[in-house]
């Protein structure tokens, strides 16, 4: 594999890229400290219990995934180039992967093949600009099937999440997170944010109550509402829907006050017949970070209590 990237793959190619608000050092640095690895690596309900990495042209690398069923997915490979903080071109190796991976994959295996995949060589370039940085994968396989079978099985999806797990470890001093394992499944959870009548009841810290006036959940839409205080006080509050994919996630900004403004993705991850879900409220700087967060992590700890209220009584409306 070559190292110029001309963001064109051929039929044997896998490329994906994703643009950061954090300096090349610091993304690169995320893909080379097995620490900063760990905790990004993999889709969104993926645990790294194992991440070792010699970061040197011929050094090899090794993380164990840890899936929500209990089934462990073992990735390996070797460093063929490291150029800090531009590039780095690796093998990657999925031997050790259950064998009902390797069935899907590659469903005519046989003979003893230790490696029904093959072998996987991936080219990461990190090309800074006006003090962010522009990450790009491509990823060669052996052959064209291969490479579409692992499509078919969501790689994209998987890269897509890993990427976005690895935004928010960029920005973790521009966010406060609330992440709680709710006792309800994901399409019930996503329902009471989805559905007005039951966002209404539960939304914001305790004692406060809502008057919705438009709520359309769709990418561009609008959300205008009214909070009520405890102490009689209106607070307005308008935001726009970026992104929705059912019943995934959801990426608003907040938009009104204008003194307040920010980001928020909620995910909704599931967990068998309960849901973890996420809360990630990305403000601007890291200072406007840091002058709400006493405020607003408890306050969010209340919207989830407000939350599993409300799921209660759903649950027992619905029976």
């Amino acid at each position: 594999m070559t190292s110029d990237l001309d963001f064109t793959p051929a039929e044997d190619e896998f490329l994906i890229a994703r643009t950061f608000a954090a300096p090349r050092r610091l993304v690169f640095q995320a893909w080379t400290d097995p620490q900063k690895m760990a905790q990004w690596w993999g889709p969104h309900a993926i645990v790294n219990f194992l991440c070792k990495m010699d970061v040197r042209t011929g050094g090899a690398w090794r993380i164990d995934m840890l899936a929500p069923d209990g089934a462990v997915y073992p990735a390996k490979g070797i460093y063929r180039e490291v150029v800090a903080p531009e590039r780095l071109v690796f093998t990657t190796d999925c031997s050790e992967h259950p064998a009902e991976w390797h069935d899907l994959v590659n469903p005519n295996r046989g003979n003893g093949e230790l490696n029904p995949a093959g072998e996987m060589v991936s080219l990461v370039t990190f090309d800074e600009h006006d003090g962010g940085t522009t990450l790009a994968i491509r990823t060669r396989f052996e052959t064209p099937a291969i490479r579409d079978a692992m499509l078919a099985m969501g790689m994209t999806r998987g890269w897509a999440q890993s990427l976005e797990r690895l935004d928010m470890l960029l920005a973790a001093d521009r966010e406060v997170v609330t992440d709680r394992v709710i006792d309800a499944p994901r399409d019930v959870v996503f329902r009471a944010f989805s559905e007005p009548r039951h966002l209404a009841q539960w939304w914001g810290p305790a004692g406060f109550t809502n008057t919705f006036h438009e709520f359309d959940l769709r990418p561009g839409g609008h959300w205008r509402f009214v909070m009520h205080g405890p102490d009689g006080a209106d607070y307005e509050n308008r935001s726009v829907f970026d992104e929705i994919v059912r019943p995934e996630r959801i990426v608003f900004r907040h938009l009104h006050p204008p003194e307040h403004p920010f980001q928020m993705t909620i995910l909704f991850i599931e967990q068998g017949d309960r849901t973890r879900l996420i809360w990630r409220m990305r403000h601007e700087t890291a200072e406007k970070s840091a002058a709400v967060r006493a405020f607003v992590a408890p306050a969010n700890e209340q919207n989830f209590d407000r939350l599993e209220v409300e799921l209660a009584k759903m649950t027992t409306s619905a029976h």
